[in-house]
């Protein structure tokens, strides 16, 4: 009788004991190979050797080239910009000296007189020419000195004023010859010239204020075409305000429609200590 015979039969396992025995085994595997391990797995991490940086000396040295390029484009539109604006502010006072010098022209055209007709026999006799009485210069110190209706002059410490009234909406500048040559005289040894063009608005206004300019600037091209350098006249100029005198009446708003000329930074002895038998012409 053999051993397998005597032992008796073979046991067979039944499916549920060799899902359990394949469990066994699973978990002995995972258990053996972590074991195996010195620790958990590493995280790969990149050397960096092929990186390629963003903001590299070449793209940094770009960037500031075309900033610089950007910001001149900008200094360049914006200088543009600001001699169009000044082209604009010329132009308009180019039109408004235009058309006041139309209204000028309009209001200064001679009427033809008519021609008196010589008697029958007789010989046509020529009226004697007459010349205006000449007006006294008398320069003080102490307030202006009138040369005539148009004009005064006053010595202010080392500063000579002269002034030059308008009639209304004039613009040009005409002094009487006497007037002309003291104010060269003092515009040529200033060392500082102030025009200031003046109306008698009561309140500020594009046609006013152009009037104001133009006197301004008609006194300014009388200086500098006799000689008196652009460099150290400053010119300006107010619709409104400023007033010489009162402006409630209109004596006073004839002596306010002005143009007045301060030299300044002079000896004006010569000009306080005027001999009172100077003679003036008479204004156009």
């Amino acid at each position: 009788m053999n051993n397998s015979a005597a032992s008796g039969p073979l046991h067979t396992p039944n499916a549920k004991e060799q899902m359990t025995m394949k469990k066994t085994l699973l978990a002995m595997t995972v258990a053996a190979t972590l074991a195996g391990c010195g620790g958990p797995p590493k995280v790969a991490m990149p050397s960096g050797s092929d990186r390629t940086p963003v903001n590299s000396e070449a793209r940094i040295e770009d960037y500031k080239a075309r900033n610089a390029e950007e910001q001149a484009a900008y200094r360049e539109r914006s200088a543009l910009a600001r001699q169009v604006e000044s082209m604009k502010a010329e132009l308009a006072a180019l039109k408004s000296y235009l058309v006041l010098q139309s209204m000028e022209a309009a209001t200064n055209r001679p009427k033809a007189m008519p021609v008196p007709q010589p008697s029958q026999g007789r010989a046509p006799v020529a009226a004697p020419a007459t010349s205006p009485a000449p007006a006294m210069l008398q320069v003080s110190t102490a307030k202006p000195v009138a040369l005539n209706e148009a004009e005064s002059v006053e010595v202010r410490g080392q500063a000579v004023v002269f002034r030059v009234s308008h009639a209304f909406a004039k613009t040009d500048f005409k002094p009487s010859d006497a007037m002309q040559e003291e104010l060269l005289k003092a515009a040529r040894s200033g060392k500082r010239v102030e025009i200031r063009g003046r109306t008698d608005a009561e309140f500020d206004n594009p046609i006013d204020r152009d009037i104001a300019m133009l006197r301004a600037l008609k006194a300014r091209r009388f200086l500098v075409s006799n000689g008196v350098p652009l460099s150290k006249i400053h010119m300006t100029y107010l619709a409104s305000g400023g007033f010489a005198v009162d402006n409630s009446t209109p004596e006073g708003k004839s002596i306010n429609r002005r143009v007045e000329i301060e030299a300044m930074d002079l000896d004006t002895s010569a000009f306080a200590t005027a001999s009172a038998a100077t003679t003036v012409g008479s204004t156009q």
